[in-house]
């Protein structure tokens, strides 16, 4: 399991997103979202079942919902928590690409519903979700 871990992570570090770095976000990430989001270093064994399961999630998702937070009210998409605010009120935009980055590179079993408009015909096609589709239900299996 490492060294598929290291594999990832060297992937993700060579430029597959140019925009974040995937080491720098791993370290980022354990410092500030794994206690709630990785029970014992597992990103995808949350703390609590309401938690959300980040890990493998869409890069741009991520980014997307960490400035939300950030934002607070300001936010055009809605997210409000005050725990979720504090953690990413800390957050640089550098550190949110990084984290992002690191945390879509994680296997999990994340998936978004079949009947999600945004996945196309029959769920097949882009499974990258448009600002629009933010709100939709996502599931993250039991």
């Amino acid at each position: 399991m490492r060294l598929i871990s290291v594999a990832i992570l060297a992937f993700a570090a060579g430029g597959a997103h140019a925009a974040g770095n995937a080491l720098r976000g791993k370290l980022k990430a354990q410092q500030v979202c794994a206690v709630c989001h990785a029970v014992g270093g597992d990103w995808n064994k949350p703390l609590l079942p309401e938690y959300p399961l980040i890990a493998g999630q869409h890069r741009d998702y991520l980014v997307t919902v960490l400035n939300a937070y950030k934002q607070g009210d300001k936010s055009l998409i809605g997210r409000k928590n005050a725990i979720m605010a504090g953690q990413a009120a800390t957050l640089s935009k550098q550190e949110i690409e990084d984290i992002a980055t690191f945390l879509s590179a994680i296997p999990g079993p994340l998936y978004v519903k079949k009947h999600c408009p945004c996945a196309g015909s029959r769920g097949a096609g882009n499974r990258r979700l448009p600002s629009r589709c933010l709100q939709l239900d996502l599931t993250w299996p039991a």
